[in-house]
């Protein structure tokens, strides 16, 4: 027998084995840290996808400084400004990115005009393919231009309260993005809220035509919780298309108490300048709870508002006033007043309230099941440079 060479053998084996699980175990999982994106583009929050690995923007408390740099002097890849990941390791295939690729650089912004889809043309204007069918969506383009049109001479449109809400600060829109290159590859970015700007938006707050300061290019904000997530995406000839995820956006019903509408499904396209302008289109999903429980209450408080400013004062509202309108158009027992019920179910928005495209799957997670799932929104925006730290 021999009992030596089989006792040879089985060592051998023994080591070869240890060594594949070894090798195995050490490879990061797809959409983990340091492990390839999935095929989307994304990764598993909170991390990004840039040159096809999946990275932590900002190292380990997210603080990302000028040069690009984390305090611990590591990059959104984890990495120290000499490549390495790790005190002391050597470069030699220890690189996470591609070596062309470079730190990520951080660029901020805060939204100077939000422009609605009201007119015709805006729901394509101002629309995404958020479901992947090859056209764009957004059927509250559809409703904003639907109460215009049926408005007649009376003017319904949120676009003034829009411009009154952005101009004094009572939802400031923020915008973060990090690439190697904002010109070609890959890209990250998102929405976030703001707040405690400096400058104060007004020097007058009664005053309207002093509003507006803190959106000359230079303000300072602090960010307002609850955050989301970074989109990932790629930047081509200085344009970029990020997601989908998770977003927000403000709606201004009224000017003075916007609500953020939560987003699934949630896409940026936008194009930066050189001289530090950012214009865009931020487009997602509401969620029937969201419509239920979010929107439609935000609008119903703003048409309450105007019908008690048109109607209160006596026995007839003011003639093509918007409150007359409303109650022309939503308030079905003649009452005098405007329920949610009564908004969602009115000839008018009831159709054009129908969920549109499909971005979650059974279990409500991002994906697919065949059934419209969501309300689509797509709105323009304009930003400028700002500067706040990341959350």
């Amino acid at each position: 027998m021999h009992y030596g060479r089989t006792m040879r053998l089985s060592s051998y084996f023994v080591l070869v084995v240890a060594l594949a699980l070894g090798c195995s175990s050490s490879a990061p999982a797809t959409g983990s840290e340091r492990g390839p994106c999935y095929g989307n583009g994304t990764c598993d929050v909170p991390l990004v996808c840039l040159s096809s690995l999946c990275v932590r923007p900002g190292g380990s408390d997210g603080a990302i400084d000028a040069a690009g740099l984390d305090a611990a002097g590591r990059d959104a890849a984890g990495l120290d400004a000499a490549g390495l990941d790790a005190p002391g390791a050597t470069d030699a295939g220890s690189d996470a990115r591609s070596l062309d690729a470079g730190p990520p650089e951080r660029r901020t912004y805060v939204v100077s005009e939000i422009f609605l889809p009201e007119h015709a043309g805006g729901a394509v204007q101002y629309g995404l393919d958020l479901d992947g069918d090859g056209a764009k969506d957004n059927a509250l383009g559809q409703i904003l231009a639907a109460l215009s049109s049926a408005a007649g001479t009376a003017n319904l449109s949120f676009q003034p309260s829009t411009d009154l809400g952005v101009g004094s600060a009572t939802a400031i829109m923020l915008v973060e993005a990090l690439a190697p290159s904002f010109t070609a590859g890959d890209i990250s970015a998102r929405v976030l809220g703001g707040q405690h700007p400096i400058p104060a938006a007004c020097t007058t707050p009664s005053d309207f035509s002093t509003c507006g300061m803190h959106l000359a290019g230079t303000g300072h904000f602090d960010v307002l919780p609850p955050t989301w997530p970074l989109l990932s995406g790629t930047a081509t000839a200085a344009v970029f298309d990020v997601g989908a995820g998770q977003s927000a956006f403000p709606f201004f019903p009224d000017g003075v108490s916007p609500v953020w509408v939560p987003l699934v499904g949630a896409r940026i396209r936008a194009t930066v300048s050189a001289d530090g302008l950012m214009t865009g289109v931020l487009g997602g999903g509401i969620r029937q709870s969201d419509l239920n429980t979010i929107f439609l209450p935000a609008w119903q408080s703003a048409i309450a508002a105007a019908i008690t400013r048109d109607c209160g004062g006596g026995p007839r509202c003011v003639s093509n006033s918007p409150g007359e309108v409303y109650l022309t158009l939503f308030d079905a027992d003649h009452d005098g007043a405007v329920t949610v019920v009564e908004l969602a179910t009115s000839s008018l928005v009831s159709t054009l309230l129908a969920l549109d495209v499909d971005l979650l799957d059974a279990s409500g997670d991002p994906g697919h099941d065949g059934t419209p799932d969501s309300l689509s929104v797509g709105i323009g925006f304009t930003a400028v440079g700002a500067t706040f730290s990341a959350p």
